[in-house]
């Protein structure tokens, strides 16, 4: 997967994030979005998943994209719940990339692990239009006594909205609790777990695309 590396300048941040995404003849192909670029990149190694997935013809009608999360105090900052972080996505993200500021007919997908995987969902529940497909892993679902699972927006209730959530077996029984909060809210997403890890696996929780059914 060859990606390049481009700095894209946010007034809604005040600053700027590093992102690594896919050339593409088609810049207005819709995008797969992974917040924490840095952990799917160096820690998951997410190309070698997303090249044997295309093989499989999966994920070939969408570009990637790894957001860098800018350092850990300005990812605390950005993925709890901010609608800034929401707006720089859609507004300046995708439109830098695409070249207009519509989102495609099927939307982006949007995509994130533990802290990151609660600002993916937080951003989808907010811009449905703009991310109808979600993937959240072990998502942070605790932060602010389950704020997010306990306050489900109306537009999170579009069936048309396809999501995957997952989480390690062995996360601890808190945790997975948490986590079935955001399934709990009537959002037809569709949860799983690896048996034999803390972490959600990489490889199971990716599969949202056109072309990967989604359970409505």
């Amino acid at each position: 997967m060859k990606l390049i590396k481009q700095p894209i300048s946010s007034r809604a941040l005040g600053g700027s994030r590093t992102v690594w995404f896919e050339p593409g003849e088609n810049p207005a192909m819709p995008l797969c979005i992974f917040l924490d670029g840095e952990f799917y990149l160096d820690g998951l190694h997410v190309r070698k998943v997303i090249a044997a997935m295309r093989k499989k013809g999966v994920l070939t009608d969408r570009r990637c994209v790894f957001v860098s999360h800018g350092g850990m105090e300005a990812r605390t900052a950005d993925f709890t719940c901010k609608p800034r972080y929401s707006r720089f996505l859609a507004g300046e993200l995708t439109p830098t990339l695409t070249g207009t500021r519509k989102p495609p007919r099927d939307g982006h997908v949007i995509a994130g692990l533990s802290l990151g995987g609660l600002a993916a969902a937080f951003a989808a529940t907010r811009l449905p239009r703009a991310f109808p497909r979600w993937i959240v892993q072990s998502p942070s679902a605790w932060w602010k006594n389950e704020w997010l699972g306990r306050r489900p927006r109306r537009e999170m209730l579009e069936k048309r909205a396809a999501r995957r959530s997952s989480v390690g077996h062995k996360a601890s029984y808190s945790s997975r609790k948490r986590h079935h909060g955001l399934t709990d809210v009537r959002l037809n997403v569709r949860f799983s777990h690896d048996r034999d890890s803390h972490h959600p696996s990489t490889r199971d929780a990716l599969p949202v695309g056109r072309q990967c059914r989604i359970d409505p």
